[in-house]
């Protein structure tokens, strides 16, 4: 029962920013930023036998990865606005649209009705 406990030092708030920066940018989709996001959570963990000023140009270096990370201001509008964009140009439609689709079967014609007063007679099979 006499364990000394860790002292909690600004390591950890260091820790959660990192791990909060991480799933920001995975909302968005931003895969770099949630490695940034993570290797600066990890970067500032107290059992690193880091000197305090390597540290600090760490986490420097990796809050400035991070605020290149994301994707242009207008992307991330219109993906916040539900209007999804394709990273994939296969994924583009014929028309040009950017919206999300998977590639489709080409669709079969519909056999067309036959107008009234059409007199044509369709061979019955055996005769």
């Amino acid at each position: 029962m006499n364990e000394q406990k860790a002292k909690f030092t600004w390591h950890y708030y260091v820790m959660a920013t990192g791990a909060l920066l991480a799933m920001l940018s995975g909302t968005l989709g931003s895969v770099n930023g949630v490695i940034t996001g993570l290797s600066l959570s990890l970067v500032s963990l107290p059992r690193l036998p880091l000197k305090t000023l390597t540290r600090l140009a760490f986490m420097a270096a990796f809050i400035g990865l991070y605020v290149f990370s994301f994707p242009d201001p207008d992307v991330v509008r219109d993906k916040m606005a539900g209007q999804h964009i394709p990273m994939d140009p296969a994924l583009m439609s014929p028309s040009g649209h950017a919206e999300m689709s998977a590639p489709t079967a080409p669709v079969a014609a519909k056999p067309e009705v036959e107008k009234e007063g059409s007199m044509e007679i369709e061979p019955t099979p055996g005769s």
